[in-house]
């Protein structure tokens, strides 16, 4: 088989050996000596590295941002030329940028200046047709596998108190450090269009303490800024809503209300009033208020009754007074008078008691 001639590509690839190809490459400066050698411990193997290169490495990233794209139930994957062509349309950054898949839908997004990344991560949430794309703070150490706790959140600050001697940007910028990580400053702040507060966007750790004032620091004077969170709550802590339209706020206090409607009839969402019993010791009547009140009913039974006794004492009397009257022993007969004729029953037994 004839070689192919001086000038064809393929002549050129031929030529090419495993130690040409190294030779030309970075890998070619690291020396074997420079190299750690490897400690068994147990089962483990370990390999130390070179500290000084880790932390001159980490100085590159600090312009880099963690990116997760969350796509909704049943979306198609998206491409990553895509994503990037999305992104790229959306913050418009003119210097150059990458963007890195790390695997279960992380990215790591590297910025040439600072300013870029400022401005990308102040823009907070972006959405997507198809999801939604997430960023936060860059961290070493991290793994796609490792669980991300989102505790941050962007909020506009705002920072009372302060004389106009200390609107530089810089100065601004320094003292929204001491609640979080600053990001940019408003428009009317910037351009000085009012002096009531300074505006900042900062990036805040929702778990741990937020201040509500700070004190700014100068070589020979201190004095003290009130610092005020926009839209976020002061009860419960979370950023969407302030305290007069906090909905933990109004259950604990609708819970010391006791006309709240609490209970929901099953199957309706109109609410259902809480009955609240109490028991109170009744008064000892008075003799007036003891007093029976007769009703209707009431008197007409006794009315009955009263006539039924009447027809009892009546026929009694008639059976007594017939005794009295035949009995010829009795010596009282002898002195019946014209009473006992006219039918007065009563005066013949008195005369006979007597």
């Amino acid at each position: 088989m004839a070689a192919p001639p001086a000038g064809d590509p393929r002549a050129a690839s031929k030529a090419k050996t495993f130690a040409s190809v190294l030779s030309g490459s970075v890998e070619s400066s690291v020396t074997l000596s420079q190299l750690p050698v490897p400690v068994i411990r147990g089962d483990t193997t370990y390999v130390k590295i070179n500290e000084q290169l880790y932390q001159d490495q980490l100085k590159s990233f600090k312009n880099n941002l963690i990116g997760r794209l969350l796509l909704r139930k049943g979306s198609s994957p998206m491409k990553l030329h895509d994503l990037k062509t999305y992104l790229a349309s959306l913050w418009k950054i003119s210097s150059p940028w990458s963007l890195v898949p790390l695997g279960k839908g992380y990215f790591d997004i590297h910025f040439n200046t600072e300013e870029d990344m400022r401005r990308v991560w102040g823009g907070g949430l972006c959405t997507l047709a198809s999801g939604l794309f997430r960023l936060s703070q860059w961290q070493p150490d991290f793994k796609p596998g490792d669980a991300l706790h989102q505790t941050h959140s962007q909020i506009w600050v705002r920072l009372y108190g302060l004389s106009q001697d200390y609107w530089h940007p810089q100065h601004l910028m320094e003292i929204a450090r001491g609640v979080g990580t600053p990001l940019q400053l408003d428009k009317a702040t910037k351009e000085r269009e009012f002096g009531y507060f300074a505006r900042v966007l900062v990036d805040v750790d929702l778990a741990g303490n937020l201040p509500s004032s700070l004190m700014v620091e100068r070589e020979t004077h201190c004095f003290p800024i009130d610092v005020v969170y926009e839209n976020m709550c002061d009860n419960c802590g979370m950023v969407g809503h302030t305290i007069d339209r906090c909905k933990l706020r109004n259950k604990e206090s609708a819970k010391d209300d006791p006309m709240h409607y609490k209970r929901v009839v099953e199957g309706s969402k109109h609410p259902k009033p809480i009955i609240h019993q109490e028991y109170r010791v009744k008064n000892k009547p008075s003799a007036q208020q003891s007093l029976p009140t007769k009703s209707v009913s009431d008197v007409g039974i006794t009315q009955f009754v009263d006539q039924a006794l009447k027809e009892v004492v009546d026929n009694e009397l008639d059976r007594i007074a017939g005794l009295v009257i035949n009995d010829p022993m009795e010596p009282s007969a002898n002195r019946v008078n014209d009473s006992v004729l006219n039918g007065n029953k009563f005066s013949v037994l008195h005369e006979n008691v007597t």
